[in-house]
Formats: C-alpha cells, sequence, structure tokens
C-alpha cells in the first residue's frame, strides 16, 4: 500500500476514534429550563412508593366497592402510562383503572443502584403490579398488557391468581426458550 494512502487511513482512523471518544471525556453541562419529574407529571399523577423507589401512575375511575373488578394496564418496553389514555379514559367511565409507569420509563424513577433485589428483574415487576393496584384500592382486576408488559401481567396472575379477574394481552412478547 502506498504510503501516502496509509498516512490518510491512520488519520481518518484516528480522527473517527476521537469523534467517537469525545462525547466520553467532554463535560457535559446542565439542562436549562427542565423541570422536576413530579412537576412536569402534573397534578392528576399519583405517585406509588414500592421497594425504594416511586412509580408514576394515573389512577382513574369510580373508588371501588369491595369486590368490584377494575383495570390494571402494563405497557410495553420503551412506552408509558400514556400508551393506554384513550383506552383508560374509556373505560373509567364504569370502573376503577390504574395505569403506572414502569421503572425507568415515563416519570418513574431511573434507580442505578439499589439495596436488595433488582427492581427491573422480573419478580420486581410483579411486585410494582400489586403496588399498583392496592395503591387505586384493587382487590381484584383484569391485567391489559402490552408488549413486554404482557409477560409482567401474565407472571402477576400466576403469582397472585386470586387477585387477577382476567388478562388481555395486546401483541405481548411471550416467549419459551431464551427468546
Amino acid at each position: 500500500m502506498p504510503f501516502r494512502i496509509r498516512i490518510t487511513l491512520i488519520a481518518l482512523a484516528a480522527l473517527a476514534a476521537a469523534l467517537l471518544l469525545l462525547p466520553l471525556v467532554w463535560p457535559v453541562p446542565p439542562l436549562e429550563g427542565t423541570v422536576p419529574a413530579r412537576e412536569a407529571a402534573g397534578p392528576e399523577a399519583t405517585w406509588i412508593p414500592v421497594e425504594g423507589l416511586d412509580l408514576h401512575a394515573r389512577i382513574a375511575g369510580p373508588t371501588p366497592e369491595p369486590g368490584d373488578v377494575g383495570v390494571v394496564f402494563v405497557h410495553g418496553f420503551g412506552s408509558n402510562l400514556v400508551s393506554f389514555r384513550t383506552l383508560q379514559d374509556a373505560l373509567a367511565g364504569e370502573v376503577r383503572t390504574v395505569a403506572y409507569d414502569r421503572p425507568a420509563f415515563g416519570f418513574s424513577e431511573r434507580v442505578t443502584a439499589w439495596d436488595g433485589a433488582n427492581p427491573y428483574a422480573p419478580e420486581a415487576q410483579v411486585r410494582h403490579v400489586r403496588a399498583a393496584m392496592d395503591a387505586a384500592g384493587l382487590e381484584r382486576a383484569v391485567l391489559v398488557g402490552h408488549s413486554a408488559g404482557g409477560p409482567i401481567a401474565l407472571e402477576a396472575a400466576l403469582a397472585d391468581p386470586a387477585r387477577v379477574a382476567g388478562l388481555v394481552l395486546i401483541a405481548p412478547a411471550v416467549y419459551r426458550g431464551g427468546g
């Protein structure tokens, strides 16, 4: 390979490496004009404390009587409770509903360190469903799981079948054997 081409390739590789590494070493200034999640979520937001973190939720519909069945919405990966807004509003005239942001989505907390159980683990996600039901005052509910929320709804039904009146799975990411 000619010397000029070799030098040009080395220079281009060094430039590409510098461009890739620069964002990792250059300090990022704080963003201006941002507001805390609790303020951005608005006045209708509910905050559910569970296992050391706060889940953002929206509870709507009449206060349940003993024996009433409500609806819990579990969103998929990369989504948040807003994905169920229209459906939740339609059902809230008849039954108690709760939609919540799973940890790391929407306005729910994003923790990078924790004591005890991993809040992102499937077992913790099942406990979050129960916490959302408890916050809404629901003894039993139909679980509506979309995409990655589908397996969570299924696991919650298997873990506590007495509290689950039914399942609605919308394009669930359900699989067997690792993927």
